[in-house]
């Protein structure tokens, strides 16, 4: 009796249905109510994606589990889904009601196969479509928050990962992911490394940047597994640890993923509408940065604990509002110059705004300054700001009401050009300095809580009339949640002498 004949899965194609393969279920997934997914790899190392329909979810969901092998036989081949691949095969397949499975075990098939993917190639060429596999450090964390979406509330979290090369990554995740985080978090010594391997993620695109987050179902994550990945990642880790953050900080739970929505809702204003102002709002309005004003104000120490700004002393830092000796860090406060067709203003952009536009933190900022003995010297990051026209939302306090005080803080911003072009088309706009006539909700802002400590000493944040020389910049370079299947750049420029302290 002749063996039977089995297909590679590179060899699959259309027009046939009696395929017969070999396989290990690699990955299963079940989308509820709809299907059942899965990666599917054969003794060659080549992946292919299969789906069951929920007309045969019933028949097949107690026959098949993640990790064990099968052999399938007659199977429909169907094209891809053109934004959602779970793998790089040309073709997906498809279980019928006719379709058998076996039992076999073959040891020649791995039951894990990562296939890690870059920072540096996510960031500069990933593809939204394709699921990847990420294993990085994390070095920055952010609160679990709540977000209400589709009549349900989800859990919101965001993570900055670090790889072996030093490049940063934004990932977001949801729900069951960012409650294993927080139940992770629980126990965890503070003095160690945390890895984390991400496997069959998505990229998403924000602002122009590459980011990451968990799928509904697909996606899979662990925390320092007990994995030759995990152990080799650590090892090269450690190699690095004079260069590479280990511990793990905190960052403003705000949802860069939900910029987009604040910006479009919030009543459009002009900058003589935020400058005339008589009560305390807040404004969506586009405006031009034509001069950064705090050229030797753009960071500050902070406390650790409250954020405020502390007093120093040496290598001491005393906080006001704790009323005691705290560690400090450095943290944005950057003053510019915006101009529209109906006037000027001077806005205030503060830490969180800074180092999410930037991608980095003052901390990073001021240590790469330092190490390139570039001490003393404007930074070039800033040059993405110069010249550039963005979307602000910007609050009118009542300190700009009550006090005449003429610096107003920026809640949020974007130079996106999709959604810049979404608000121009919401406001009719076709040009920034087209007129609008809308009125200003008394909406109360959200005040940055750090203003208040930069008033009390007014001439440290009052606008200089030396302003910083006009800069250009030749370059610069909505998160929703997924399917799952269901379906800095600087010029060259001359670098200002400003001042830095020493730590």
């Amino acid at each position: 009796m002749m063996a039977p004949e089995f297909t590679y899965l590179s060899q699959i194609k259309c027009g046939r249905i009696d395929w017969q393969i070999k396989v290990r279920v690699l990955h299963l997934w079940i989308v509820p109510n709809k299907s059942i997914e899965m990666v599917l790899m054969d003794q060659k190392g080549v992946k292919i994606h299969a789906i069951i329909r929920q007309a045969h979810m019933h028949k097949f969901i107690k026959m098949l589990k993640a990790g064990m092998c099968y052999i399938f036989k007659n199977l429909l081949v169907a094209q891809t889904d053109p934004k959602f691949r779970a793998t790089h095969h040309n073709y997906k397949l498809s279980f019928m009601g006719n379709t058998t499975v076996t039992d076999f075990v073959d040891d020649k098939i791995p039951t894990i196969d990562y296939q890690f993917m870059s920072f540096h190639d996510i960031t500069t060429s990933g593809d939204e479509k394709y699921l990847i596999d990420v294993i990085g450090h994390l070095i920055q964390r952010s609160d679990t928050k709540g977000i209400p979406k589709d009549g349900k509330t989800h859990k919101l979290m965001d993570l900055i990962l670090q790889d072996l090369e030093g490049i940063k990554l934004n990932c977001t995740l949801w729900d069951t992911f960012a409650e294993d985080i927080d139940v992770f978090f629980a126990n965890h010594n503070q003095g160690e490394s945390v890895i984390i391997i991400l496997q069959y993620c998505r990229i998403k695109t924000y602002n122009g940047k590459n980011n990451i987050t968990n799928s509904y179902y697909g996606t899979t994550m662990t925390i320092n597994p007990k994995s030759k990945e995990c152990e080799d990642y650590k090892e090269k880790l450690a190699m690095r640890d004079e260069l590479f953050t280990q511990s793990v900080s905190h960052i403003s739970s705000q949802r860069s993923i939900f910029i987009s929505v604040d910006l479009l809702q919030t009543n459009r204003m002009t900058i003589a509408d935020v400058v005339e102002s008589t009560t305390v709002a807040n404004g969506a309005l586009l405006a031009k940065v034509i001069e950064i004003e705090s050229e030797d104000k753009w960071w500050y120490e902070s406390c650790v604990t409250c954020f405020k700004k502390v007093e120093t002393s040496g290598t001491t830092f005393y906080c006001l509002n704790c009323d005691t000796m705290v560690m400090a860090v450095p943290r944005f406060r950057v003053q510019v110059k915006v101009i529209d067709d109906t006037g000027s203003a001077s806005f205030v952009m503060f830490d969180r705004v800074i180092a999410q536009l930037l991608g980095r933190s003052a901390s990073d900022i001021i240590t790469g300054l330092r190490k390139e003995k570039l001490i003393g010297l404007f930074p070039r990051e800033f040059d993405a700001l110069i010249d550039k026209t963005f979307l602000f939302k910007v609050d009118i306090s009542s300190l700009n009401v009550a006090k005449k005080w003429s610096v107003y803080t920026v809640n949020t911003m974007s130079n996106d050009d999709d959604l810049i072009q979404q608000f121009r088309t919401l406001q009719s706009l076709m040009h920034l300095d087209d007129e609008d006539d809308n009125s200003v909700e008394n909406n109360a802002p959200q005040q940055d809580d750090n203003l208040k400590d930069f008033i009390i000493d007014c001439e440290e944040v009052t606008p200089s009339s030396k302003s910083l020389k006009k800069k250009t910049a030749e370059d610069v370079q909505d998160y929703n949640l997924s399917d799952d299947g269901a379906t800095q750049m600087s010029s060259t420029k001359v670098l200002k002498k400003i001042k830095i302290e020493n730590e």
